[in-house]
């Protein structure tokens, strides 16, 4: 850098035009602070587009741990009552039995 004489402001003029491309590092900085800023909206609207569909999904695991209990608890129901069937199935056949050999008898007996 050469010297110059006069005012400092004369000074930091002339060193500023000595410094090529100043202008243009200034503007530089100023809009990768806009793209960086842009960038960071972006990222924080996609942080709350995920915030919400993790809620939605929260939401929607809690309803199906709901009805999975429910489909559970109608399944264990209609085992009993298909047991319960399969029992009293098995009483009317045994009863009907009874029934024959009882009419038998009393049909030997006359």
């Amino acid at each position: 850098m050469c010297r110059v004489e006069g005012s400092a402001s004369e000074a930091e003029a002339i060193d500023r035009d000595e410094i090529p491309g100043d202008v243009d590092k200034e503007s530089d900085v100023f809009e990768i602070h806009v793209v960086e800023d842009e960038k960071l909206i972006t990222k924080g609207d996609e942080i709350k587009m995920l915030k919400a569909r993790l809620y939605d999904m929260e939401k929607e695991h809690e309803s199906l741990g709901k009805e999975n209990v429910s489909l559970k608890k109608q399944l264990s129901e209609m085992f009993n009552v298909k047991a319960n069937e399969d029992e009293m199935a098995l009483e009317v056949s045994r009863i009907g039995e009874e029934l024959e050999k009882s009419r038998a008898k009393t049909a030997h007996l006359k």
